[in-house]
């Protein structure tokens, strides 16, 4: 509970403060982001109960997890970034940035269906709305983050649709809004349809294939620092969304492990092609992600997860994948073009730069020496697919996933082949130099090797 009156008490400030047309809203975010870290890490400070309401469903690695991206999202939301990216109201843009960060706590406590909703759709509203935050006049950025921002609404409402109907069948079957009463019977054939649309509305958040149309033009569309926040912070929390209702309702069903299983397959397989087929690194991200994150999570969540596998393992994956998602967004916010041609010849007009974006791009591929700990963390997760669940062995879907790992490869490694090895000039890419972006690039950068050396950090 403190948690979220801490990020609710610093949003009232921010607004009481654009009231009076006092411009510190970014060092009151500062403050109320390390502050929620403080609290994560006291696992006592996270117990919540409100009337069957709220429920201790977010454990201490979770939400430390969520806390350290969180701050390092806040370095890449500075006003002078912000101001570059088109976003004229900043003070409602840190607002909304907390408001998101209580609707992603809050969904993962609740203990019942109206709380839950209400908070999917706060954190869900947020997003909509930061996603069209870049209002610059006459510019080609501000028309493609309203489209962002509008296709986001409106694919999404969709999505919450689908969601709340699912809610609506287990409603009508167990008779009771509580999540501890939604039992699975495999002969309840309405309780297992119902959860199968929640999973899929679930799965649109998380863009799984074929709920994925929205991910690149959106991606590519909003403010870089939003595209950031969305592939970290939201994604995370939507991949313990889904462990958690898989764990607590669906893990003893066909089903439901069926239906995920198809969701993992087909986007391992049209992420990874897709995704070599872009010319621009926001929307090949966007498509990797579908692969690389959604696909692997969810691999470990019906093998590791539904059998008897330790769930420090998915948060050493998504350490590793939350940390390189700052990182290399840091450095894309550093470049005025994201796309492959306009990072010919990079390392030879700014080799930093060029050093740092392949650092983060070996990390996402698994590559020594920043890949190390995304690597390890895949192995763990083949193994958990090769031992099965029950005596049901994954050989297929570890097969599937090596071979989408391997193909990674090659669009992780093509920005790469750009910036060294191709003809080209780079001098018409504009470098920006702000403080805060190096920063979190470092602290990424740092990160990353720590995880890789030292592990047993997470693990």
């Amino acid at each position: 509970m403190i948690l979220l009156l801490i990020l609710a008490f610093a949003a009232l400030v921010i607004l009481l403060l654009e009231a009076g047309k006092v411009k510190l809203g970014y060092p009151v975010l500062l403050v109320s982001v390390l502050a929620s870290l403080g609290v994560c890490c006291q696992d006592s400070w996270l117990d919540i109960s409100i009337a069957g309401r709220f429920a201790r469903a977010l454990s201490s690695g979770e939400a430390t997890l969520l806390a350290i991206l969180s701050s390092g999202l806040a370095l890449l939301i500075s006003p002078r970034v912000l101001k570059r990216l088109g976003v004229a109201a900043l003070n409602e843009f840190y607002i909304l940035f907390l408001s998101t960060l209580i609707g992603v706590y809050s969904t993962l406590m609740a203990a019942e269906v109206s709380t839950f909703f209400v908070s999917f759709e706060l954190l869900s509203l947020s997003l909509y709305c930061m996603c069209a935050s870049s209002v610059e006049k006459n510019s080609v950025k501000s028309v493609l983050s309203s489209e962002a921002g509008l296709k986001y609404f409106m694919l999404g409402s969709f999505g919450s649709a689908i969601m709340l109907y699912g809610f609506a069948l287990c409603y009508g079957v167990f008779g009771s809004t509580l999540f501890a009463t939604f039992v699975n019977p495999e002969a309840a054939i309405i309780a297992n349809i119902g959860f199968s649309l929640i999973i899929c509305g679930i799965a649109f958040k998380l863009a799984l294939v074929p709920f994925h149309f929205w991910c690149p033009d959106v991606y590519q569309g909003s403010p870089t620092s939003v595209t950031a926040f969305m592939a970290s912070v939201v994604k995370v929390c939507f991949i313990l969304l889904l462990y958690k209702f898989y764990t607590q309702f669906g893990s003893h069903s066909f089903i439901m492990l069926s239906l995920i299983w198809l969701l993992i397959v087909s986007s391992l397989v049209y992420g990874v092609i897709v995704a070599s087929r872009q010319s621009c690194v926001k929307r090949m991200l966007a498509y990797s992600g579908i692969a690389n994150a959604s696909g692997f999570a969810g691999i470990w969540i019906i093998t590791g997860g539904g059998g008897s596998g330790s769930a420090s393992v998915l948060y050493y994956f998504l350490f590793a994948y939350g940390i390189s998602t700052i990182g290399i967004f840091a450095v894309l916010l550093m470049l005025s073009s994201t796309s492959y041609e306009d990072l010919r010849g990079l390392a030879a007009t700014n080799p930093w730069i060029a050093g740092l974006l392949s650092f983060f791009l070996l990390a996402f591929a698994g590559l020594p020496p920043s890949g190390i700990s995304i690597l390890v963390s895949k192995l763990l997760i083949f193994q958990f697919s090769l031992e099965g669940v029950n005596g049901v062995s994954f050989f297929g879907l570890a097969l599937i996933a090596g071979l989408s790992s391997v193909v990674s490869c090659y669009f992780y490694i093509r920005p790469m082949v750009n910036m060294y090895f191709s003809g080209g000039d780079s001098n018409g890419l504009a470098i920006s130099n702000e403080f805060e972006l190096k920063t979190a690039a470092f602290f990424a950068l740092v990160g990353i090797l720590l995880l890789g050396v030292f592990p047993n950090i997470v693990m």
